[in-house]
């Protein structure tokens, strides 16, 4: 996360002035266990390093910081240095904070370690990352309070869906392919869970990796995982092996679990099949017969079934009247400006994909205008 101007001068103060007055050392040492040169020169680093951060030099601003945690005994500016060359991508330099990190504190420090697993993700050092991986979940794992669930929850399943969300978050992070690599191998109990398993299904699907999806989700259901969601990963799994039958009832298995979360996972599943006359049958069965919320949903569906055949027309028309709807508002002007896109209607595209700045749609509305503004040979709006 790219820090404001404000925030990054209170930060590279704070750090200064417990550089110069040793007040961020470990407990027991003192500030002659840095030399005053030390202390000048890492001073100088920090400022230079907080200088490159505003001028987008991340390589310059991570070697920086990463020396400066080197010469000084100070957790937070080791942590800062971690946090910074992860958010620039530069993994040797943030390798290097996160092993000072953990030497300044504890080699079982949570977030020591997730930067060290971070960071060799990032070298793909498989190995490496997947043993400050166990050593993290184990850290964090038996503690419910990490995953802000209730007081009144249950501790083992609070700990299980714990770990699932770190699963999710890590492959955010680091991408799919090197967390797979990296959880294949992992040997602690916690990632056996319902949950963890289901987590690991749907990493596999993500990454197109479907049988091995399939193997996830037929042990998430054997530990216990929630049916109605790891049937539908095992649905798509089976579509993505263009194994039919099996997909269509594990679908089906997945509305039963749960009728009201799981009431699209067949039509879902047709459109995956390319089944598309019966998806379109099942949508508009519930968009006529469904509750608003689902009503919507199925036009919504039916709206990019439109879309993506080429039937601009209907699709306009259908998204046209889900503007009315606050749920899909924003889907319907994203498409509605991507149909004036194709139709050259240019200023029509550019004024729509502006109006989703501040929603969950910006970014791939920031893609689309740039594409634009870049063949009008408008590169630096661009």
């Amino acid at each position: 996360m790219v820090m404001k101007s404000y925030q990054r001068t209170a930060t590279v103060l704070q750090l200064l002035g417990c550089a110069a007055l040793s007040c961020l050392l470990l407990p027991g040492a003192s500030a002659s266990s840095s030399t005053a040169r030390d202390t000048e020169d890492s001073n100088a680093l920090i400022m230079t390093a907080e200088i490159a951060l505003q001028r987008n030099d991340c390589g310059r601003a991570a070697t920086n910081y990463a020396v400066a945690a080197q010469r000084l005994s100070d957790v937070k500016l080791a942590e800062r240095a971690a946090s910074v060359a992860l958010d620039c991508g530069q993994y040797q330099a943030a390798e290097r904070a996160a092993a000072r990190w953990r030497q300044l504190t504890t080699q079982t420090n949570p977030g020591a370690l997730r930067a060290t697993m971070r960071a060799e993700l990032g070298l793909y050092k498989i190995d490496d990352a997947r043993a400050a991986f166990e050593g993290w979940i184990k850290t964090r794992a038996d503690d419910p309070r990490s995953s802000g669930a209730h007081s009144n929850a249950d501790p083992a399943s609070s700990s299980e869906q714990n770990i699932a969300a770190r699963v999710t978050q890590v492959a955010q992070e680091a991408g799919v392919p090197a967390t797979l690599a990296m959880l294949r191998g992992v040997q602690a109990t916690q990632m056996q869970s319902g949950p963890a398993q289901l987590a690991l299904a749907a990493l596999a699907f993500d990454g197109w990796n479907y049988h091995e999806a399939v193997q996830y989700a037929e042990r998430a259901l054997s530990a216990g995982a929630e049916r109605g969601p790891t049937q539908l990963v095992l649905a798509r799994a089976y579509a993505g092996l263009g194994d039919a039958d099996q997909a269509v009832a594990a679908a089906a298995a997945a509305r039963t679990a749960a009728p009201k979360e799981q009431s699209f996972a067949g039509p879902d599943i047709l459109i995956m099949l390319g089944r598309e006359r019966e998806a379109r049958n099942a949508l508009e069965t519930l968009r006529d017969s469904g509750p608003a919320p689902m009503r919507a949903q199925a036009e919504r569906r039916l709206g990019l079934m439109a879309y993506d055949r080429g039937d601009y027309e209907d699709a306009k028309g259908i998204f046209t009247t889900l503007m009315r709807d606050p749920e899909s508002s924003g889907v319907a002007v994203y498409y509605l400006s991507a149909i004036a896109e194709r139709r050259g209607d240019v200023g029509t595209a550019l004024h729509g994909y502006q109006l989703l700045t501040g929603t969950a749609l910006e970014a791939a509305a920031r893609n689309r205008a740039a594409t634009i503004l870049y063949k009008q040979g408008q590169r630096a709006d661009a």
